[in-house]
């Protein structure tokens, strides 16, 4: 880390030695121009919010496609340090590197390390007049959209492939008052993955009961999809109290047993802290196989409060026979120790569970709402454990599946 940082540090004290040095043969560069295109005229799909970026954005994406490195220069943002350049540099070698006659490794190493290529190298990177190189590669630009803080591209090539990049993006004003807009850098493309990604839920959003004890821990959940013989797959993404990151329970449960038939744990720290959907990404064969084994399909189904309303028929869920006992270690008046979930039918009812809690500290059961199968007569009741871990308390949600047409009393 110190030795990359002291090779910024000599490269950029380079780069402003070798710009002063030209600094007179170059009085009449302007350090971005900006060529006024019609994104309108040219079918570009634009964001609203970065309409003041498509111009330079698609002059970027032209000089490309017309190998014209003097173009290119101008669309990038001016360099503020070593970081910058040596960015630039690297962006200039991946869509010019045939105007280098140079290696890849060699420019690399050049870069990093000075010596004899590297007056060659800043010359042509960013002060030589070369002729355009066309590349033929029939770029069209049909979509510039702003996602976070960055912006992704796409273009369609000559072989109608779809191509994306990402970049970020640059904004200043000039000294006579005037702002620019420019392209800062590009960033590279997250991996493909073959999941789609079903949205990330909190399953305890209808409840308005809260406890004086201070909750942190309140986990977000997927549902992938269910199965036409009573199963559903879904995930847990619980961030870890106390020693930090996410662990990702992926599960495929029975409804019918109330079992679970595959589990999978995912944890950030045994993979670089990647959380999320980078996170499940890394595992995607894994679920995939999973999903694929056990039939499930992907219908998009919604959770949802109490009370279902079928026909004529009202369902709703309730906790009875809540048992308590002291709190031996202090922390609450009471703990629960035992409960059960109820499932009425209008007037009639069934229990389909009976459950001691996961922890001995549990303080509070709630009934949480209710996912309904796209395919069967039948839903998953979703409850929730509040206990205490580490500095408060954490939700633990209980999944348990209720046919509709059968067991009512």
């Amino acid at each position: 880390m110190k030795l990359k940082f002291c090779l910024t540090i000599i490269l950029f004290i380079y780069i402003i030695f070798f710009i002063a040095c030209n600094k007179d043969s170059n009085k009449n560069e302007e350090q971005t121009q900006i060529v006024n295109i019609s994104s309108a005229a040219l079918n570009v799909k634009i964001d609203p919010g970065i309409r003041n970026y498509a111009d330079v954005i698609l002059k970027h994406f032209a000089a490309i496609e017309n190998g014209d490195l003097t173009a290119f220069r101008t669309t990038l943002k001016p360099a503020e340090d070593g970081s910058d350049m040596y960015a630039q540099l690297s962006l200039i070698y991946k869509f010019f590197g045939d105007f280098f006659n140079i290696s890849e490794s060699a420019f690399n190493d050049a870069v990093a390390n000075g010596g004899p290529d590297m007056d060659r190298i800043m010359t042509i990177a960013f002060y030589g007049v070369y002729p355009q190189r066309n590349r033929n590669n029939g770029l069209i630009v049909t979509e510039i959209r702003e996602i976070q803080n960055f912006i992704e591209i796409t273009v369609i090539d000559n072989k109608n492939e779809e191509i994306k990049y990402r970049l970020t993006y640059y904004s200043g004003e000039t000294p006579d008052g005037s702002v620019i807009y420019a392209v800062d850098r590009h960033l590279p493309m997250p991996k493909k993955t073959i999941l789609v990604f079903p949205e990330s839920k909190n399953l305890f959003q209808y409840d308005s009961v809260y406890t004086d004890t201070y909750r942190y821990g309140l986990p977000n959940t997927r549902i992938w999809g269910w199965s036409k013989n009573g199963k559903i797959a879904y995930s847990m993404e619980r961030h870890i109290d106390g020693r930090g990151g996410q662990v990702i329970y992926f599960i495929i449960l029975d409804l019918i047993t109330d079992k679970n038939i595959f589990e999978l744990k995912m944890d950030s720290y045994d993979h670089d802290d990647a959380e999320n959907e980078d996170l499940y990404i890394l595992h995607e064969n894994a679920i995939k196989n999973a999903l694929n084994e056990f039939d499930i399909i992907n219908e998009g189904t919604n959770f949802l409060p109490f009370p279902l309303v079928r026909d004529t028929i009202e369902f709703n869920a309730n906790l009875t026979d809540v048992t308590y006992k002291d709190d031996d270690w202090g922390f609450f008046e009471k703990v629960v120790t035992g409960y059960k979930i109820s499932v009425t039918a209008n007037t009639r009812s069934k229990i389909i569970r009976t459950l001691v809690p996961l922890s001995n500290l549990t303080n509070g059961v709630y009934v949480c709402g209710y996912v309904l199968s796209p395919f069967e007569n039948r839903m998953m009741v979703v409850t929730a454990e509040e206990a205490y871990v580490f500095e408060g308390t954490e939700m633990f949600y209980i999944f348990s599946g209720c046919h509709l047409g059968v067991g009512f009393n």
